[in-house]
């Protein structure tokens, strides 16, 4: 397809992503998140405390990726690998991505990630020509090459796109596009990310071409997209953005970057990143099967949400009416003698032109207590549709379960939590095997170094050399927090449990128990003996051990002879 082509079907996915009102729904949903709701409404942001609830549940603090070898010669590379991407899980940010992930699924149902590389480059922000020659040399590139790589390394300044790296970075959905009539990331023919950057970056990184007579196009997104940084306002006025949208096409390998408005590619190659399928990961909590981008948590409580904010605001201003306390016969009182009652000092003397009796009629209105069992019911209500518990959002639920009864709750509701906390992880499964370790095989020409405790040690190695054929497999910690006083308990069992056993590294096993009491033990190292140290008093204990049973072998053989001394009379006097 040519350029104009590709401008339809990026019409088209917008008009597919715009469908009956979508954007606008999320919008909405977002600013219920924030607490933005209409003015006058008394709001209860259920939207905030259950998404708030719902992804610690399913955030995984310290996911450990488990690589198994599929072939006997890449056993021992599997766990370099491994302890590589434990490096990279911190490295690249990667959690923090994945959990901006889990509230997007929460909020608008599908969280978009996105995988790329930074490739090689220089920790020198401006180096001399001969340092740049001298690291070309080593990294085995052309110096122009790397000069390249230092431009673009100035106009892509993002934290986690680090030199020489993978990267992984969370997409808003709004930014993503899918053509119409494909209900998953994974049958999708193409996928296009809707970039918006300064004009300026845009002309400098050396990535795009043909951007003589780009133009600025769009200005900064602030109902879409929600919050932007405030140092984006002062170039609002003047537009001095441009909007791009990055296609890459599975069928062919390629990578196209255009803007509507523009008469030329701005990118147009093969964008050479040997990874399975697009660079874009979807999370996906409610699947529809029908609909690429289905229906999200939110928008399934939006209707108990409105009504739940509808009924707190009358009972607001059912509350401000009963501060009318009564009617006063004006012929009895005064004007003047009115405003002492209005002023609400105590003890006032009011005078009256008649019988007090007759002056003031009180009456009062209360609010009905119907109101507050709908609130109970709406909130009910919620729960139900998102099978979550008062208990799970941190709660006693009154009144109080037997034991038996709290284990069949909670049973039924880990069901549904840990349907999602596996789509989390099967995503972290797809973002490593499918496009990280592809990426990390491929540029990782250069030998690097990295302790790998399974071995013993530092192992150097390169991509080429941990390349292999492998599952991965994702371990969560677990999502509910552990007490110090469980994680030393546990650690003692395990000790007991294990210990001696010849198939357990007995030193590490006891260096993760003295871990856990590092408020007395801040380094177990003081108090482990050395290798060298240990086998010394194996020695020791050996020697000892072989002189004490020479000593109680003397003893022994002595004790014997006695009997047989004293026996002889006794065989005499037989005879």
């Amino acid at each position: 397809m040519d350029l104009n082509d590709w401008k339809g079907e990026i019409r088209r996915a917008k008009l597919y992503l715009e469908h009956q009102g979508r954007m606008e729904k999320w919008r909405r949903y977002r600013n219920w998140y924030r607490n933005v709701y209409p003015s006058g409404v008394v709001s209860v942001n259920k939207v905030f405390g259950v998404g708030r609830a719902i992804v610690p549940q399913l955030y995984f603090k310290s996911p450990t990726i488990v690589c198994r070898a599929r072939k006997p010669m890449f056993s021992q590379m599997a766990k370099v690998l491994e302890a590589v991407d434990s490096w990279l899980i911190d490295h690249i940010g990667f959690k923090m991505q994945v959990k901006q992930m889990i509230l997007d699924a929460y909020q608008v149902n599908v969280g978009v990630g996105k995988v790329g590389y930074h490739s090689i480059a220089t920790e020198l922000p401006t180096p001399s020509p001969e340092t740049t020659e001298a690291v070309a040399e080593m990294l085995g590139a052309a110096p122009q090459e790397l000069e390249d790589e230092l431009q673009r390394r100035r106009w892509s300044y993002h934290d986690y796109i680090r030199p020489d790296s993978p990267w992984f970075l969370r997409i808003r959905p709004q930014d993503a596009l899918v053509p119409w009539g494909y209900y998953d990331e994974h049958e999708v023919p193409w996928m296009a990310f809707r970039i918006i950057r300064p004009l300026e970056d845009v002309k400098h990184d050396p990535i795009y071409h043909n951007t003589s007579r780009l133009a600025p196009n769009v200005k900064p997104d602030t109902g879409t997209a929600g919050v932007v940084s405030p140092n984006l306002f002062g170039k609002e006025a003047s537009g001095d953005f441009v909007e791009m949208f990055e296609i890459w096409d599975k069928r062919d390998g390629m990578v196209h970057v255009l803007s509507i408005d523009h008469d030329k590619w701005l990118r147009n190659e093969d964008h050479q990143m040997e990874i399975h399928g697009v660079p874009g990961s979807i999370l996906r909590f409610n699947p529809d099967g029908e609909d690429f981008w289905g229906v999200s948590d939110v928008e399934q409580i939006h209707k108990q949400v409105i009504e739940l904010n509808e009924n707190r605001t009358h009972e607001m201003e059912t509350k401000r009416l009963a501060n009318v306390k009564g009617l006063i016969d004006t012929n009895i009182i005064d004007e003047a003698e009115l405003t002492k009652l209005e002023k609400g000092k105590p003890g006032p003397l009011v005078r009256t032109n008649g019988p007090a009796q007759g002056a003031f009629t009180q009456f009062s209105i209360t609010v009905p207590p119907d109101l507050y069992r709908i609130d109970d019911i709406i909130d009910k209500d919620i729960r139900e549709v998102i099978g979550f518990s008062r208990n799970q959002s941190g709660e006693f639920d009154v009144p109080r379960r037997t034991a038996t009864e709290a284990n069949i709750v909670r049973e039924a509701s880990l069901l549904r939590s840990d349907e999602r906390r596996d789509l989390v992880a099967d995503l972290i499964k797809e973002v490593f095997q499918d496009k990280m370790h592809p990426l990390i095989f491929q540029n990782w020409t250069q030998q690097r170094t990295i302790e790998v405790t399974a071995l013993g040690g530092w192992i150097k190695y390169t991509g080429e050399q941990i390349k292999g054929d492998y599952d991965v497999t994702v371990v969560p910690d677990s999502t509910l927090p552990v007490s110090k006083q469980q994680e030393q308990q546990l650690a003692i069992q395990a000790l007991q449990m294990f210990n001696n056993d010849p198939w357990i590294k007995q030193r590490r096993l006891r260096e993760r128990v003295l871990e856990t009491f590092k408020e007395i033990i801040p380094d177990p190292s003081e108090l482990l003996l050395s290798e060298e140290e240990f086998q010394k008093q194996q020695q020791q204990q050996m020697l000892m051990a072989v002189l004490q049973a020479g000593a109680g072998g003397g003893q022994q053989r002595g004790g014997a002879q006695r009997p047989g001394v004293q026996a002889r009379p006794q065989a005499g006097a037989a005879r």
